[in-house]
């Protein structure tokens, strides 16, 4: 949870809900919040779903089907993944500037798209952009994470504080 930079196209306008697909009329022209991966999301639930009906096996190792009755797997983990919940997916080329999301929610966008590290964090600074909930922070931490660092928040002697930690290299994105 926290703040991710996310690598999109640079005439990419994140969604908004519209009359057609707001879960209520106050949501129309909202930000739809999207999720990261969805690659790995339908990755994930399809080798969730096909293990279902079996159960790990410790005498023997691996698995073994299940007997007795179990719910379905859409009952207990809901539908596999839509892409419409999720960030779509560029081909590397196209994915030219750079993205600030929260990913407190599903991932809705903090700020505008920038071409470079530099251009977003001093965008967050000058605005003011919540590291985490109420928790400015200066240009310095928001270079480390337009740079790739994890954005963590941190509770140290009863106060709540920001971190950016553990640096990776944007232009190598998931």
């Amino acid at each position: 949870m926290g703040r991710d930079v996310r690598r999109v196209p640079a005439n990419w306008e994140h969604p908004r809900y519209t009359i057609e697909d707001a879960p209520d009329e106050p949501w129309v022209g909202s930000v739809r919040c999207l999720l990261a991966d969805y690659p790995e999301a339908v990755a994930r639930w399809d080798e969730r779903a096909e293990k279902w009906p079996l159960v790990k096996d410790f005498r023997n190792g691996g698995w073994k089907p299940y007997e007795g009755e179990k719910q379905s797997f859409v009952d207990y983990a809901g539908p596999r993944p839509d892409p419409k919940n999720y960030m779509p997916v560029w081909p590397t080329d196209e994915c030219t500037h750079l993205m600030m999301y929260e990913t407190t929610t599903e991932g809705s966008p903090i700020s505008p798209s920038f071409a470079t590290p530099e251009e977003l964090a001093r965008w967050l600074t000058d605005n003011e952009a919540s590291a985490f909930g109420n928790q400015l922070a200066d240009y310095e931490f928001w270079l480390r994470v337009a740079g790739g660092a994890t954005s963590v928040a941190m509770v140290t002697n009863g106060k709540l504080t920001s971190h950016a930690i553990t640096t990776a290299n944007i232009d190598n994105p998931k």
